[in-house]
């Protein structure tokens, strides 16, 4: 775990220097906004092959992959995605706290950037425009997901 200063230069430096680029959960927020809505968030190292999280699990976070490589499989192992850094993985987790539906793990060494449904629910009264815009980025990638879902099973 680090401490906010560390936290925010080790993200800056592992996505390119510039934490917003590549990353849609972000968009339209400007560095200071972002920084602001990460204030408390934590990262976490995995090794390969360590579990991220569980089908069936309960949660309510999400994780931004800052490196490496995690895969997604189904309850029988099935690979179900293979993610890469700047994916956002767990979000309906996130959003609805559910159990997860599928198994997630590190095929390398990876780390993730925490999201929890606590900062979220933190930064709703303090920062509502950037809760705001978080949430409607997210919407917006939910909805593009659910899109090529669409678009797969009509195939």
């Amino acid at each position: 775990m680090r401490d906010e200063q560390s936290l925010w230069q080790y993200l800056a430096r592992q996505l390119h220097q510039n934490l917003l680029h590549g990353l849609p959960l972000f968009d339209g927020l400007s560095y200071d906004d972002a920084r602001r809505f990460l204030k408390n968030s934590t990262t976490l190292v995995l090794r390969g092959g360590d579990r991220l999280a569980k089908a069936g699990d309960i949660g309510d976070e999400a994780f931004v992959l800052l490196s490496g490589n995690v895969e997604i499989r189904d309850r029988r192992g099935a690979v179900l995605a293979s993610l890469e850094k700047g994916a956002i993985i767990g979000k309906i987790t996130y959003l609805a706290a559910t159990p997860r539906t599928a198994d997630m793990a590190g095929t390398q060494n990876a780390e993730v950037l925490v999201l929890t449904q606590e900062t979220l629910k933190k930064n709703m009264p303090t920062k509502p425009t950037i809760a705001n815009k978080i949430m409607f980025n997210l919407t917006l990638i939910l909805a593009e997901r659910l899109k090529t879902t669409s678009y797969q099973l009509m195939d």
